[in-house]
């Protein structure tokens, strides 16, 4: 929906009303974060709205139609290519939603040119179900079936799992002694030059399409769909988090999914945590994360499995 040409002209016309109101804001970041995204979520969620009241309808008349068609004291010749007519349009308009289960199949599970079908919506069924965790058992034996014991559960165990490392000091001094020095200085000035345009343009592609929103809600489609609209004002946030080092603490924040490894998980080491961070986290060498790291990112308002409409897939089941 977001690459198709009347949503574009919306986001286009929605956003020169919402560049106007960036005076308002004190910054670039609080104006993105207040103003933008609130709005631009609106907009599409009310597109989504509207296509799916029109889906409906549709369906409903070519229903009716057929109907009366059949009710109709017609010759049975000339109901037949009337009937054929409606049929092809109910057709095409069930096609059309349809061909959103291709974007959560696997490629393996289609043929070249196959068309989506009851398998498909069933094998998407499964996996989600697969991935819904509804109890788990702790390192005690006892298990658990509500969230808030479930997410309880699984804090415990990353928390221990994620201590520091024993590292050998004199086994650091002797690698370090192997490391050839770098100059500190030597490209100082040409990192913190501010970030062009081309460069901009030139890290979309690194992303991966179709797949699920950061924490932000925005997929890498909006942002190619909608570059000729938005590259000024991303420009713009972007060089003033990286130059003045002006982050929010929202953006600090991640999400840990934990995904099972087998269709037989039952406690929290058969379950593997990925993250959604957007930013990394800084540890001493030879360390791994620190309990306190973990506890930080499921604390402040960010739960560690947060259940958002943006990402497809629960991780926690019941919310």
């Amino acid at each position: 929906m977001i690459t198709e040409a009347a949503v574009k002209d919306k986001i286009q016309c929605a956003w020169a009303w919402w560049r106007q109101s960036r005076r308002y804001y004190v910054d670039e970041l609080m104006w993105w974060k207040r103003c933008v995204k609130p709005q631009l979520k609106l907009l599409l969620r009310q597109e989504e709205a509207e296509r799916r009241a029109n889906y409906r309808n549709m369906g409903n008349h070519l229903y009716e139609c057929l109907y009366d068609i059949l009710r109709s004291n017609t010759p049975a010749t000339d109901k037949l290519p009337a009937l054929q007519r409606y049929k092809a349009k109910l057709v095409r308009l069930h096609a059309e939603r349809g061909n959103k289960a291709h974007l959560d199949t696997k490629k393996h599970d289609l043929f070249e040119g196959e068309e989506p079908s009851l398998f498909h919506v069933l094998r998407i069924l499964r996996r989600r179900e697969n991935r819904n965790i509804r109890q788990v058992t702790d390192e005690h034996g006892n298990t658990h079936s509500t969230f808030r014991d479930i997410a309880a559960t699984f804090v415990t165990h990353l928390s221990g799992k994620y201590q520091p490392i024993a590292v050998d000091e004199t086994a650091l001094d002797t690698l370090l002694n192997f490391l050839h020095p770098v100059c500190q200085t030597a490209y100082t000035e040409q990192l913190e030059q501010p970030i062009t345009n081309d460069e901009l343009l030139e890290a979309l592609p690194a992303g991966a399409r179709r797949k699920s929103p950061g924490i932000d809600g925005l997929s890498l489609e909006f942002y190619t769909a909608n570059w000729e609209t938005v590259r000024s004002e991303l420009l713009l946030l972007l060089n003033y988090m990286f130059l003045d080092k002006h982050i929010s603490q929202r953006q600090k924040h991640g999400i840990l999914f934990c995904l099972p490894k087998s269709t037989s998980a039952r406690t929290p080491e058969d379950y593997r945590p990925i993250s959604l961070l957007t930013t990394s986290i800084n540890s001493s060498p030879g360390s791994s994360p620190d309990a306190s790291d973990i506890y930080s990112l499921t604390s402040c308002g960010t739960a560690i499995f947060a259940v958002n409409r943006a990402i497809p897939y629960r991780t926690l089941y019941p919310v």
